[in-house]
């Protein structure tokens, strides 16, 4: 059976599947989709467990929902949606939980450098790394909310208008919160983060 290249057709092949094709083919989206979406998730929640328990409860999420989704946006944004949301409410559960643990937040792409890591020197590797280390600790210290724009503009690369549409909110929104978070990182990390790290 060949499955669909896209999103949208891949949606509209598991609508119309019965029951056991249906959850074959959710299955392909999950396995396109999950990575992102856990990826998403541990930089909103900051921990490992809570980013999985945020991601599970997004897919069934989906599972439940898909047949309402209208392709008014696009899948990805709808899903990273969901995604948002379900983090919030892994936070909220977990509040009094999170007070007592120190934030990590996961490594997984968005600081890449365009140089060939290859021909990286040990030493400037090893800077890198430290780098990333600390923008990654600091992004983590945000409040959820700008974690959230942070993670979606830097990490996702998603647009100011999809950013918008994902959280259900206005691009001027969007840009104030962008807004504060860079100050916020400004002030942890001082020069580094107008000297290449997020902008």
């Amino acid at each position: 059976m060949r499955l669909p290249d896209s999103d949208r057709d891949l949606v509209l092949d598991v609508r119309r599947a019965d029951r056991e094709g249906r959850e074959m083919l959710f299955r392909t989206l999950y396995d396109r989709h999950k990575d992102r979406v856990y990826s998403l998730c541990s930089r909103i929640t900051g921990n490992g467990t809570d980013a999985l328990d945020a991601a599970q409860a997004t897919f069934c999420v989906v599972f439940r929902t898909i047949d309402g989704f209208r392709f008014q946006s696009r899948f990805s944004s709808w899903l990273h949606r969901i995604a948002v949301n379900c983090s919030y409410d892994v936070l909220r559960a977990r509040a009094r939980v999170r007070a007592e643990q120190t934030p990590t937040l996961l490594s997984g792409g968005g600081l890449d450098s365009a140089q060939d890591p290859a021909a990286q020197t040990p030493d400037a590797a090893l800077a890198k790394e430290d780098l990333e280390r600390v923008v990654h600790e600091a992004v983590a210290r945000l409040t959820p909310r700008l974690r959230t724009v942070v993670a979606l503009r830097y990490f996702e690369e998603h647009s100011y208008e999809e950013i918008a549409e994902i959280l259900g909110t206005s691009m001027g929104t969007v840009k104030s919160r962008l807004f504060r978070a860079h100050e916020a990182l400004s002030r942890k990390l001082g020069p580094t983060c107008g000297a290449g790290g997020l902008r």
